[in-house]
């Protein structure tokens, strides 16, 4: 289903109420995990709460959605793979995730279009998958707003520009032209 079909509206609606309760579900491994972080089964249920927000949001035809679920669920894999306690910066990364995905929830439920943006989620998940650290998501707009278009080289300010060094010039010799 392409996300330019319309979506049935009572798959939506079941949609929205799975990804509340998933998303409530996430939090509370989350808040769980907190106080335990080495153990894994809550940071395997925050994993499959992603899976299952990805697969829903796919089956409804909201496939921007399921991506930037699907880019946490990957994450979780390879840190769950590696028997990785949690860290502040998994949690940062699963609350930012959880946070941005509860405003699609919210702008679908209100019947407003809403533009699902997933790749700042997308490069955060694929960047904190590197190195370990949370990058804030930055969102496709605002980043393309922050943007600067160069046309062309920016010649640098005049005093940053270093004179010529003179040159000397024997007694009755002719200069030679700066041209």
């Amino acid at each position: 289903v392409s996300e330019d079909e319309p979506i049935d509206q009572e798959l939506l609606e079941i949609f929205l109420a799975e990804a509340t309760e998933v998303l409530d579900a996430i939090s509370e491994a989350v808040a769980h995990s907190r106080r335990t972080p080495s153990d894994q089964q809550y940071l395997t249920t925050i994993r499959r709460g992603f899976h299952t927000l990805k697969g829903s949001s796919r089956m409804v035809g909201l496939n921007a959605f399921g991506e930037g679920a699907w880019a946490l669920e990957q994450t979780m894999n390879l840190w769950l793979a590696d028997n990785q306690s949690a860290s502040p910066d998994l949690f940062q990364l699963i609350e930012a995730a959880s946070s941005r995905m509860r405003v699609w929830v919210a702008g679908l439920e209100s019947g407003r279009p809403v533009a699902i943006e997933p790749a700042g989620l997308i490069a955060s998940a694929e960047s904190f998958g590197r190195d370990g650290r949370f990058i804030e998501p930055v969102d496709v707009s605002v980043a393309e707003a922050l943007a600067v278009p160069v046309e062309a080289p920016i010649a640098p300010p005049a005093a940053l520009v270093e004179p010529a060094p003179a040159v000397a010039v024997a007694p009755g010799a002719v200069a030679p032209d700066a041209d």
